[in-house]
């Protein structure tokens, strides 16, 4: 499973996920029907591995305000070939966006991007249809102007109401994008 970078609560805690909102455990936990967010993080790391399931970051490093997939800059990409090589029982890698696939074509392994375009291609036959950058953008106008806010220290009061209104049916990243140029926008 592969995440971009860890947010500014799992490197504080020095854990995966760690962030209380993150929904990584809890799909697991609905996945192999228990309970993981009850368990200490030695407790999963421990299910995670007796499962057989690997978990790693896209990048190495990288500069970042914040912890959002949209603020990373200058990413320094994990080696993902080597870990292809060193983990020749590897079936599959999922990641939680396009993240890995850019990584991919910037370190030049276009045979492990197109494969992953393909498994992304896959996974997204089986989701809800995606809303447009478009509608995306209605919703968040919307919002920013029901709540009031002002520019991009009004963040965590859109993102929730734009990320409640458009769960399951449009990428994180791209709401967060849109949700900042907004603000933005409109603190100018």
């Amino acid at each position: 499973m592969l995440g971009s970078f860890p947010s500014e609560a799992s490197l504080a805690a020095q854990q995966y996920y760690a962030h209380p909102r993150n929904h990584f455990w809890p799909i697991l936990s609905a996945l192999w029907d228990m309970d993981l967010r009850a368990l200490s993080y030695t407790q999963r790391i421990a299910v995670v591995k007796e499962r057989g399931l690997g978990i790693w970051d896209v990048y190495a490093s990288c500069r970042r305000e914040g912890s959002l997939d949209s603020a990373i800059e200058d990413a320094v990409p994990n080696d993902l070939a080597g870990l292809v090589g060193r983990a020749p029982h590897l079936q599959a890698i999922a990641h939680n966006g396009g993240e890995s696939i850019d990584a991919f074509t910037k370190g030049g392994r276009t045979d492990l991007a197109d494969k992953e375009q393909r498994e992304l291609a896959f996974i997204s036959a089986y989701l809800p249809e995606q809303l447009d950058e478009t509608k995306i953008r209605e919703i968040a106008r919307r919002v920013i102007t029901e709540t009031g806010a002002q520019g991009p220290q009004d963040t965590r009061l859109v993102m929730p109401k734009v990320m409640a209104e458009t769960k399951g049916r449009a990428d994180g990243k791209v709401v967060s994008g849109v949700v900042a140029t907004l603000l933005k926008e409109r603190a100018s």
